[in-house]
């Protein structure tokens, strides 16, 4: 029916693995599960940054629906750190060009602080996603993985049927694999490459193998022209990617996993048929139900179910590492909440998120704020706790346009962006992301406490509350911080002033006859009188039209005073909220 609520799709998702019923290639039953596993993973060959998150929070989104719905899951993520090293990142030591090809897991660390580079770069990762942003999982390294010998079986399947699963990839290609192909990489024994090894042949558990030069699109791979033999058993080498990937589903009975939409194109599902040119997921989608017999973990065919995500964009260019455009997870929580990046990726996965614009200074990329992305979703996170709390939430329906049907979907978004398993009894006290940018250059002349102060009093009169408690109270303390780096940080320069110590005498030199009127105006009401910042509005623009014949200009002539420019941020909170003697003072300077 047309109007039936619009639910979550985490929850369609969700519902769609509980009851799933086959196989997706084969025409076999779907095996009863007591447990779900739900994986996610990251490659460690750049540096993880907020658009390897979006993985882990859609996987997260999946397994929290899961348990809603009374089922025991299991969630992983794998660090995949078995990926050569193809171009060194930005903020990497030069250094580390001499280890080009080699499996990130073989390298050193680049700041001596842990085994190795990935482990590294996966502490600071994962530490982040757990302690910051509430998520729980399993990690998994895949270097550990091959050396147990755990994917041995899988490997030996993958080569014992190697005519096969050389079929089912050919259908999906242009041009055939050749008739010697095998898809097992060793690490070379002599120069420790995997990029550069090229397969000679297979005799039994052995393959042999030569280390030649690899070129690709950044550069050209020097090998070492070694030639030697690689023992599958010992997993001192990988499975290629299509391949590895279907065998990590089948090791892991993996339930569902996330994917990128460059995976996903050309379906066959839809079609019913394979396509050249389908993605990478099911490829190997193909590959773990007819080699490794464990069903594609792909429970729906339905695209909009299904969510395939897009890449994260900053300033319209792709968030890489290799270029530094990047913001790193551990540094997102010290300028916004960790709230606001899951909202950001779960709110609508299928499209391309933007999130701030870059600027390339001296070869490095500075990121700005020029849109307001970040206090946007800031604002986005208070609306949405208004409906899910349902405090002046019709307010919030008509301001946002939403329609009947999807207000729960909208609570349920909220709630699968927190970070706190259990939802705080009370709607939280946060206050808007323009209250926060206009009061925090306060802190010059009302100092800190004051200033700390004046955010309790307003989160209180916002929320018409007589009083906070110290979780609350916590709560603003952190928001104030996290705003003042973000100001520092990334935010335009239209939302970055001052006010100044001193009124310049190049702006006590402008103040023509007319604007000394008009000032006297203002200052006698402004003493006599209580204010609302609606009221305070008008008076000054009253004041304006009558005097200087423009509400503008009134306006300009405060903002000069104050700040010693001609704008800034709105200016009826500015003067509600510094103390009325200072401002009393301040206008007087210009009198006498």
């Amino acid at each position: 029916m047309a109007d039936d609520n619009i639910t979550f799709w985490a929850d369609d998702l969700a519902d769609s693995i509980i009851q799933r019923q086959s196989y997706n290639y084969l025409k076999k039953p779907f095996p009863i599960l007591k447990e779900h596993t739900i994986k996610s993973s990251t490659s460690i060959s750049g540096v993880p940054h907020i658009g390897n998150a979006c993985d882990v929070f859609r996987a997260e989104a999946v397994v929290k629906a899961l348990r809603d719905a009374g089922k025991k899951v299991q969630f992983i993520w794998v660090a995949e750190n078995m990926d050569p090293l193809r171009k060194v990142p930005a903020g990497i030591p030069d250094k580390f060009e001499a280890f080009l090809g080699r499996p990130v897991a073989e390298l050193p660390c680049p700041e001596d602080c842990c085994r190795n580079y990935s482990e590294h770069f996966v502490n600071l990762f994962i530490d982040s996603l757990r302690d910051h942003f509430g998520v729980k999982l399993k990690v998994l390294y895949m270097d550990q993985i091959y050396s147990s010998g755990q994917l041995y079986p899988l490997i030996k399947a993958a080569l014992d049927k190697i005519d096969h699963l050389r079929e089912i990839i050919n259908l999906y290609r242009d041009t055939p694999l050749p008739e010697n192909w095998i898809p097992w990489k060793p690490i070379c024994k002599n120069c420790g490459k995997i990029i550069t090894t090229r397969m000679m042949g297979r005799d039994g558990n052995e393959i042999l193998y030569s280390c030649e030069d690899y070129a690709f699109k950044h550069r050209k791979i020097e090998g070492c022209h070694h030639e030697g033999v690689s023992d599958i058993r010992k997993g001192y080498g990988k499975l290629l990617w299509r391949v590895e990937w279907a065998s990590q589903w089948a090791l892991w009975k993996i339930s569902f996993e996330p994917f990128g939409k460059e995976h996903g194109v050309n379906c066959p599902h839809i079609t019913g048929k394979p396509r050249i040119g389908a993605g990478s997921f099911w490829v190997a989608g193909n590959i773990t139900e007819e080699i490794f017999e464990w069903p594609e973990p792909c429970p729906t065919k339905s695209p909009n179910t299904l969510q395939p995500y897009e890449y994260v964009l900053v300033g319209n260019q792709k968030m890489s590492a290799s270029m530094g455009n990047t913001i790193a997870t551990w540094d997102w929580p010290t300028f916004s909440s960790p709230e606001a990046l899951k909202l950001f990726f779960l709110r609508k996965p299928k499209s391309q998120s933007n999130i701030m614009a870059s600027l390339k200074i001296n070869k490095k990329y500075k990121l700005i704020d020029v849109d307001l992305d970040i206090p946007k979703l800031i604002d986005d996170l208070i609306d949405y706790s208004k409906l899910f709390y349902d405090y002046d939430a019709q307010n919030v329906v008509t301001k946002l346009n939403i329609e009947i049907n999807k207000i729960d979907m909208y609570k349920r978004l909220y709630k699968l962006c927190q970070v706190e398993e259990k939802s705080p009894p009370q709607i939280p006290k946060t206050l808007p992301s323009a209250t926060l940018l206009e009061i925090i250059p306060l802190e010059k002349i009302i100092g800190k406490p004051n200033l700390v102060q004046k955010a309790f009093e307003m989160a209180k009169k916002i929320f018409h509350v007589n009083q906070l408690d110290e979780k609350e109270k916590k709560a603003i303390q952190l928001s104030l911080e996290r705003t003042q780096t973000y100001l520092q940080t990334y935010a335009p320069d239209k939302k970055k002033f001052e006010i100044a110590e001193k009124i310049s005498p190049e702006i006590q030199n402008q103040i023509k006859p007319t604007e000394y009127e008009a000032l006297k105006i203002f200052i006698d009401r402004f003493e006599r009188n209580e204010w609302d910042e609606r009221s305070l509005e008008q008076e000054i623009y009253t004041i304006g039209k009558q005097i200087l014949q423009s509400g503008k200009k009134m306006f300009q002539l405060l903002y000069k005073i104050l700040l010693g420019k001609k704008s800034g941020p709105r200016l009826a909170p500015l003067l509600l909220t510094i103390e009325k003697s200072w401002i009393i003072t301040r206008f007087n300077e210009i009198l006498t």
